[in-house]
């Protein structure tokens, strides 16, 4: 199975997930593989798959356990935690602003797989990324925004940070 749709863009809804995990034995074994079933969306024109969380780091590794990508909404992790989406943004209808600024208390490893997603930070830099590009976002001011005709998809490893400020 294919996770692109027409035109080669990448399709969040047929993200495969594999997760390993132990048996009953305590043997190595693949607990899932499917679709990813966390498709959220957290704003007009903002979708998400929630891949996997961590509550504290370190992770505990191997262990049996529920589907630790089905959490509700939220922007960062657990205290000490970690998160793994894939997102897509689609570019704001004319007239209308990129997400507002903001700022997280996380450290934000972007990497675009389509189309393209501008960053723009406090004192008003602003930079475009294209597909294979990374973005790290370290708990500063910024505001996201998908640029051009088509929506951006782009892979967010969130990691909780303290505040440097």
């Amino acid at each position: 199975m294919t996770w692109t749709g027409p035109g080669g863009r990448f399709n969040i809804e047929r993200i495969r997930r594999v997760v390993t995990g132990v048996d009953a034995d305590g043997r190595s074994t693949v607990n899932r593989d499917g679709f990813s079933p966390n498709l959220r969306e957290a704003a007009p024109g903002v979708r998400y798959t929630e891949l996997w969380t961590t509550p504290s780091a370190p992770a505990v590794a191997g262990e049996r356990m529920v589907d630790a990508g089905d959490v509700a909404l939220t922007l960062v992790p657990e205290p000490r935690g970690t998160l793994i989406r894939v997102c897509e943004m689609y570019p704001p209808e004319p007239g209308s602003e990129s997400f507002a600024m903001h700022a997280t208390p996380t450290v934000d490893y972007i990497v675009v797989l389509s189309g393209h997603l501008s960053c723009t930070t406090a004192d008003g830099s602003q930079v475009t990324l294209g597909p294979g590009e990374t973005l790290i976002q370290r708990g500063t001011d910024h505001a996201w925004s998908a640029v051009g005709e088509e929506p951006c998809v782009f892979l967010a490893v969130i990691v909780d940070g303290n505040p440097s400020r």
